[in-house]
């Protein structure tokens, strides 16, 4: 959480459930389970900022499952940022009607679905795309509209997975919408890495 403005703790807020809706499960507790060490220690940070401790351990990969990189599995307990991660309708409403927690929420979904791109395209000229993944439509649509409350346009567009389950898709383009989401979102550890 290195930024030059105070973040309001509705925004550290928004970040943690962003993460927990995108990566996260919940039982008597809040469980994550994240593979960068950035974004690992980025929630630290927030968690800290509200008083909250957390259990810390490294996940092998299994032999045969997708991906070869160990992973970090973050467990806390919080009554009330459980009770509201158990509730799709609550987050809906805080993110429509508080716009700290909704810049926090779409940086945590980011951190957890999204992939920043900056390179060389084939023709030359650079690339700068924001692409955020998910097969859950609604959770791409509340990303959309916190967008657009934000003044940057995205477009949805779905495609089928191997497994034949839908697979919705926000792409940003454009080097000064990534920059102005850089600017808004201090938490977002995949927009900071960016280098745009």
């Amino acid at each position: 959480m290195s930024e030059n403005r105070q973040v309001p703790t509705t925004e550290v807020r928004g970040y943690i459930i962003g993460l927990v809706v995108g990566d996260g499960w919940l039982s008597d507790s809040i469980n994550l389970e994240l593979v960068s060490s950035h974004i690992v220690d980025n929630l630290l940070t927030c968690l800290a900022a509200l008083g909250i401790r957390a259990a810390v351990n490294m996940r092998k990969p299994s032999p045969g499952s997708f991906g070869k990189r160990e992973r970090y599995v973050i467990r806390f307990k919080h009554d009330q940022l459980l009770r509201t991660c158990q509730d799709w309708k609550v987050i809906v409403k805080t993110t429509t009607e508080d716009r700290d927690f909704a810049i926090g929420f779409l940086s945590g979904f980011i951190d957890a679905e999204g992939t920043v791109y900056s390179g060389r395209r084939i023709d030359g000229f650079k690339r700068f795309d924001l692409q955020i993944v998910n097969t859950d439509r609604s959770k791409i649509k509340l990303c959309q509209y916190v967008l657009r409350k934000l003044g940057v346009f995205a477009a949805i567009k779905s495609s089928e997975r191997k497994d034949r389950r839908e697979l919705f898709l926000l792409r940003i383009h454009g080097r000064r919408r990534i920059q102005r989401l850089v600017a808004l979102m201090p938490l977002c550890t995949k927009l900071r890495a960016a280098s745009i």
